[in-house]
């Protein structure tokens, strides 16, 4: 994992960062903090896009990945600091016959923004099990916030 910059402060590199400090750090104006985080999953995004077969805890990863990927997308139409509050989550698992843990894996992608957004962060949810995602997908979230 490389670093991109520095954020001059206590917290050290960016690299060095966890996710949740890095968007703290993006709302507050910090240059270069989304950017990392961006860079420091990219790797793996298209590695669990790739996987035909995963854990639930790979796919709990790959929920919370999902959901920063939205946070994404949003920052680059309006900005994340935008974000008054997460409406709904909706998640999409890829799973097995007999396979019941849908919502422990998209609380993967609940509790990332609850760790962002704190009570902000709070929001319906649905989990829903499917036989199959595009690209092989291990998880398919939806983010419906309030801007």
């Amino acid at each position: 994992m490389g670093t991109v910059g520095t954020d001059g402060g206590a917290g050290g590199l960016l690299g060095e960062r966890s996710d949740v400090e890095l968007l703290t750090a993006h709302v507050a104006g910090e240059p270069h903090a989304f950017t990392t985080l961006v860079h420091r999953h990219h790797e793996h995004l298209w590695m669990t896009a790739r996987r035909t077969s995963y854990t639930a805890e790979d796919a709990a990863d790959a929920a919370r990945i999902c959901a920063l990927n939205a946070l994404a997308a949003i920052d680059s139409l309006v900005g994340v600091d935008a974000i008054k509050r997460v409406v709904k989550v909706v998640g999409f698992v890829a799973s097995a016959p007999g396979f019941t843990g849908q919502p422990a894996v998209i609380n993967g992608a609940s509790n990332v923004l609850g760790d962002i957004f704190g009570d902000a962060g709070k929001h319906a949810r649905s989990a829903v099990g499917v036989a199959e995602l595009p690209l092989g997908a291990a998880v398919e979230i939806e983010l419906i916030v309030e801007v």
